[in-house]
């Protein structure tokens, strides 16, 4: 996604990249990561830190769905994230982040998809349902109104994420403290579900 938004903006500088993502990592995970990226970069790992692409809330949307408090909890641990990168990264040049918000997950519960053969030709609600029980609270549905349900708590966590960068931008500046430039992404719910982009179990 990071690839993309830079090539669409006109960017074609190679890039040193570090990756601090966890599988299964959620909102109250991105403290902890943050702090190993300022770490390495204070310890030299690289000269300057131009470009942070935070990909943020399926885990938070597979592990607390109906729970009304994640997506503000959501919301502040991006404003921190966003607050530590303005005040403990010291350097001239500006940071430019890109926060994007989680896919569509329950539309993976659609018949359709349900049914697709994966590997050793088993079905993709087999594996992902009862082997692997990955993300269930979201994927799994019997109705309209379940499906419509699902999306509208992702919605509320997409907001929040929305909510966090905007109110970041509106915040003054700091003659001591870095510029970061946020922006918001949804460009994961506009992608259409592909069968030869999902892996084996039937939801990455």
């Amino acid at each position: 996604l990071l690839k993309e938004t830079l090539i669409k903006s006109g960017v074609q500088e190679a890039l040193q990249v570090r990756n601090f993502a966890k599988v299964g990592a959620a909102a109250e995970d991105l403290l902890r990561q943050t702090r190993q990226l300022i770490a390495e970069f204070s310890n030299g790992g690289y000269r300057v830190l131009t470009y942070v692409a935070l990909t943020i809330g399926a885990n938070d949307a597979c592990e607390s769905y109906g729970d009304p408090m994640r997506p503000l909890q959501v919301r502040l641990a991006v404003q921190e994230f966003l607050r530590l990168l303005k005040t403990q990264v010291h350097q001239n040049e500006p940071v430019h982040v890109l926060v994007v918000g989680p896919p569509l997950i329950p539309l993976l519960g659609e018949l359709r998809v349900r049914e697709h053969a994966t590997i050793f030709g088993l079905r993709c609600d087999w594996v992902r349902d009862r082997i692997l029980h990955y993300c269930t609270a979201m994927t799994v549905w019997n109705s309209e109104a379940e499906r419509q349900n699902r999306l509208a708590y992702l919605s509320q966590i997409d907001q929040a994420l929305r909510e966090a960068v905007e109110d970041f931008g509106l915040q003054p500046e700091q003659g001591d403290e870095s510029k970061v430039l946020a922006q918001y992404s949804s460009s994961l719910q506009a992608q259409s579900i592909e069968f030869q982009d999902l892996a084996v179990d039937c939801f990455h």
